[in-house]
């Protein structure tokens, strides 16, 4: 009898790149605000991609400000010719930013837009409509399909429980899915080539995303125990402190989860990981995930692990996520900047960190310390970085419903 063959060689699925940025979006529009929100604005998610299709940033409504306007006046020298997934239809005011701005296209999901002064909403669609009609942008309704196989896929690898999947399905659901909008979603959205049989297939489509969506969720359900590592570090006050302030231990969860989300497009046959990169003002500095190199083909490059039985592996071709959020980074200096990454950075990667005055590290699974073999990544590195106070690091674990565990004082003691 035939044995089966390795996983390694195993194409699999991915989400696409498309279908990721609208997820994001839509995730992002959940954040909370720090200051109060006008009213007669839904909070959107937004998604800006650069011409060579790199993302470049990820915002959200907050602090008074829209989340298009925050992305087209914060990245202004960058925004021409981009494309924007934002979760919702925008309002005319960012409408005439993205105008002014030279952005390429625009997609948006088909709930309720961005403005909800109901007896109004028609009169705001049409000056949005007018706005784009009279520029060289397109305007397009975008439903990301996951699809099955992709959902499979991501289940082989990480088993996650159906029931907490559900609820957080359900949820999602409820609050996105309207089906007073969505009855006239045609005339005032506006969608004119939507009838009940496309209805019906948008419906499904968007419940598989909210599904797949609720593994990576599943986190932010139960809730995370964050320690610090080696508290008795030698640099001294930590700025940002996601173990003792709330604050922090929020915004670390958000952009834990995104980094989640970013290892979802990893071409890694067994491990993604995914990795953000914020400024002290919590603002996306860098993004990315493991994988070959751009635009490489399946079979171009080894793709077994130190435990499969071949002769050459993926190691040398392997781009990591820390690797490439440096390189695809929006900004010049990434000094004082909060690394969020789900797997501890190898030996490859830390001296690259370290050099580029990142300070303080979260991760989103227990530390590693492993010295590997030849031809296998190390990850020693990073622990003695942390031991010698070059790094203040924080491990972020789902709780499980256990007691939050003491922090580590040293390294020994891991």
């Amino acid at each position: 009898m035939a044995s089966s063959k390795p996983i390694y060689t195993d194409r699999g699925s991915r989400i696409s790149k498309e279908n990721l940025c609208m997820v994001i979006a839509l995730w992002m529009g959940e954040r909370q605000l720090q200051s109060e929100e006008d009213d007669s604005y839904h909070k959107v998610g937004a998604v800006l991609v650069r011409p060579d299709e790199m993302i470049h940033t990820v915002d959200c409504s907050r602090d008074g400000v829209h989340g298009i306007a925050r992305l087209m006046i914060k990245h202004y020298d960058v925004a021409k010719d981009c494309k924007v997934f934002v979760s919702r239809k925008p309002c005319s005011f960012c409408a005439k930013l993205l105008v002014q701005s030279q952005v390429k296209r625009v997609f948006y999901l088909p709930i309720e837009p961005e403005y909800k002064v109901k007896e109004k909403l028609k009169e705001e669609m049409l000056r949005v409509d007018n706005l784009f009609k009279t520029s060289c942008i397109s305007q397009s309704v975008f439903v990301p399909k996951v699809g099955k196989e992709v959902f499979a896929k991501a289940e082989k690898l990480k088993e996650t429980p159906k029931d907490i999947r559900d609820s957080i399905k359900k949820e999602w659901f409820a609050q996105y899915w309207i089906e007073d909008w969505m009855d006239i979603a045609k005339t005032h959205l506006p969608w004119p080539a939507l009838n009940d049989s496309m209805k019906r297939q948008v419906q499904d489509d968007f419940e598989e995303t909210l599904e797949w969506m609720a593994r990576i969720l599943i986190g932010v359900e139960k809730g995370y125990t964050v320690k610090q590592i080696n508290a008795t570090s030698k640099n001294g006050t930590v700025s940002f402190d996601p173990e003792r302030n709330e604050e922090h231990k929020t915004a670390s969860l958000r952009f834990i989860t995104l980094a989640q989300f970013l290892a979802q497009r990893s071409d890694d046959p067994k491990t993604g990981v995914g990795a953000v990169i914020i400024n002290e003002a919590q603002e996306i500095l860098a993004l990315g995930w493991n994988g070959f190199p751009t635009k490489a083909l399946y079979g171009e490059f080894p793709r077994a692990s130190h435990d499969d039985n071949a002769e050459d592996k993926k190691y040398p071709y392997m781009i990591h996520a820390e690797q490439n959020a440096l390189l695809m980074r929006n900004t010049k200096s990434l000094k004082h900047g909060i690394l969020f990454v789900t797997k501890t950075p190898c030996d490859e990667c830390t001296p690259l960190i370290e050099m580029e005055g990142i300070k303080t590290v979260i991760l989103g699974q227990k530390l590693k310390i492993e010295g590997g073999t030849d031809g296998t990544l190390k990850y020693r590195m990073f622990a003695e970085k942390i031991e010698s106070g070059v790094f203040n690091c924080f491990v972020m674990e789902i709780t499980d419903n256990k007691p939050p565990e003491k922090a580590v004082q040293n390294l020994s003691q891991m």
